[in-house]
């Protein structure tokens, strides 16, 4: 996976990776190279397996996370899409960063360590 920051100001690429902002005080955007197709979305599979096709790694983990149901209210006369998370399988809307997370890490060569954020409550 290729990934890339850019000045959302100046177009620039950052120096020194660990600023959020440039010089110009603009915050910087994410650039990936990752293909993205509705086409290559496999609508008979859950979660982040669906986007198989477009994820650059050899293994999938998942803890059947994703589908979430969506329900319509309109509170105070506003409509809304409200996702019910805790219906998640996990009980957790976190673990499809850790999932991830996990994809991720398991592609890159190997470290003694990679910081991750913690998941916690």
């Amino acid at each position: 996976m290729r990934f890339g920051f850019r000045c959302t100001r100046c177009a620039k690429a950052p120096a020194d990776v660990r600023r959020w902002r440039c010089g110009y005080d603009a915050p910087f955007a994410l650039e990936d190279s990752l293909p993205f197709s509705r086409e290559a979305i496999n609508t008979d599979l859950s979660g982040i397996c669906r986007y198989r096709a477009m994820i650059p790694v050899t293994e999938i983990i998942s803890l059947s996370e994703g589908n979430t149901p969506l329900v319509e209210v309109e509170p105070h006369g506003h409509k809304a899409t409200c996702k019910l998370e805790y219906l998640a399988p996990t009980g957790s809307f976190k673990e499809c960063t850790g999932c991830g997370l996990c994809i991720t890490i398991r592609s890159l060569p190997p470290a003694r360590a990679y910081p991750t954020s913690t998941h916690g409550g």
